[in-house]
């Protein structure tokens, strides 16, 4: 009996230290790249000689992030380029395919870009780079705000709340009006939805962009929570409203206002 707690407990051990070693790694992916390049107190990774090109995305995905209350200028960022370093596949393998990850302070980029460094590329679909790395450097600066503890997946937070705040800050428009594209992407969702599509687009200032319905629909409830009923992004996290509630009262409000709309 002894002999088998004390093979019990040898186990267990080897158990948390490996789990220790993969934490560290995980949070601490530099070792999987040859270069490190500085802008604007972001510390950027890859493979490659870094390209200049990126500094446009870091400028527009900066200018997006700071209008957020979460927005700390001490809190260092690292991003990770996906130019030839084997990361990005371990972390396909443990999350699935994304765009991008982003937690700790760590922001892990898995599409490609284009030329231009506008759009990143994914399995043939675009998605706005610069919005895309904002929506990644908002789950770090959740992070950085509630602690380890009190976010995403240690606590319970709604994942509509969660994602939706990150697509809330990332799709800040600097030319039109901000009710106005939520009155025209919840359209756009409702047919969506009708249709049964998974993946959907939206249009924001640069044009055409790709996203999948879900995360549209957490969006455009965020936005409705916060530019229409005008709560923070802490107040959105202490409010117990459901999801189907907050989806039954932006459809509301939006029926209401096209109503109004024609009325006038």
């Amino acid at each position: 009996m002894r002999r088998i707690a004390r093979i019990i407990i040898r186990f267990t051990l080897i158990f948390l230290l490996l789990m220790v070693i993969f934490v560290l790694f995980m949070l601490n992916p530099q070792m999987m790249y040859a270069n490190k390049h500085n802008y604007r107190g972001i510390s950027v990774y890859s493979e490659m000689p870094y390209d200049t090109g990126y500094n446009k995305v870091f400028d527009k995905a900066i200018s997006l992030v700071q209008k957020s209350e979460l927005y700390d200028s001490t809190f260092k960022l690292d991003v990770f380029l996906n130019d030839g370093s084997k990361f990005p596949k371990i972390l396909r393998g443990i999350y699935g395919d994304a765009y991008a990850w982003g937690y700790h302070n760590n922001i892990i980029l898995n599409g490609k870009p284009d030329d231009s460094f506008q759009w990143i590329m994914l399995n043939g679909y675009n998605r706005q780079m610069a919005r895309t790395v904002a929506h990644e450097m908002i789950h770090c600066y959740q992070y950085n705000a509630l602690g380890l503890f009190r976010s995403r997946p240690l606590k319970n937070i709604p994942i509509w709340k969660w994602e939706g705040y990150a697509e809330y800050v990332c799709y800040k428009s600097s030319v039109s009006n901000e009710k106005g594209i939520l009155r025209e992407n919840i359209g756009r969702l409702i047919n969506y939805e009708n249709e049964g599509f998974q993946y959907a687009h939206t249009v924001v200032d640069e044009g055409p962009t790709f996203l999948g319905t879900a995360y549209l629909k957490f969006w455009l409830m965020v936005k409705y929570e916060m530019d229409i009923k005008g709560l923070s992004f802490r107040q959105l996290l202490d409010n117990d409203v459901t999801e189907s509630q907050a989806f039954s009262d932006m459809r509301a409000w939006y029926e209401n206002d096209a109503d109004s709309t024609l009325r006038h």
